[in-house]
């Protein structure tokens, strides 16, 4: 179960996966907004305990991705607007039918 949603982790890929992968994205879109996506991800690390694992990398998972990538979403959605609609396009975790457009 996710310590932030209470729902089941459907889609079990870790932090640090979804990190790495975001950092990948952002090296392509907008380089500068690397750094503050690995802040936003240490933050939520304050979370860590025993969870499900990650099908990547075997790490333990307790946040679900949806409730990650939403946290970043909105924060791209208010300082970078113009990079809101492709994270959508590469991190969806059924953001799209739940956020604000």
């Amino acid at each position: 179960m996710c310590v932030l949603c209470d729902e089941a982790i459907t889609n079990p890929i870790c932090l640090d996966c979804l990190q790495r992968s975001m950092e990948q994205w952002a090296l392509e879109i907008k380089p500068g907004i690397v750094e503050d996506i690995k802040m936003k991800s240490f933050i939520f690390k304050a979370y860590d305990h025993e969870g499900t694992t990650c099908v990547v990398c075997g790490n333990n998972i307790n946040i679900c991705a949806h409730c990650f990538c939403k946290d970043i979403y909105e924060w791209l959605l208010d300082r970078h607007p113009e990079t809101a609609e492709s994270f959508l396009v590469s991190f969806n975790y059924e953001i799209r039918s739940l956020c604000r457009f």
